[in-house]
């Protein structure tokens, strides 16, 4: 969960939900979208993933390589 306060009187609150797939296939909600897997190292290396994004993809994964 991440609690965060947008101004004084917004808060957002998000739910970061982590899980596994049978399958490689992507299929993007929008036809513009961009969806992929990336491995550790793409993770790591990506010059376009927020820093955020970033820690909770490397998150799940250390959650699921630890199972």
């Amino acid at each position: 969960m991440n609690i965060h306060r947008v101004n004084e009187t917004h808060e957002h609150i998000d739910l970061i939900y982590y899980g596994t797939s049978d399958s490689a296939e992507v299929v993007p909600e929008s036809p513009n979208d961009k969806w992929e897997w990336l491995s550790r190292e793409e993770i790591e290396q990506h010059p376009n993933i927020r820093s955020k994004i970033r820690r909770y993809a490397l998150e799940a994964l250390d959650a699921f390589d630890s199972k």
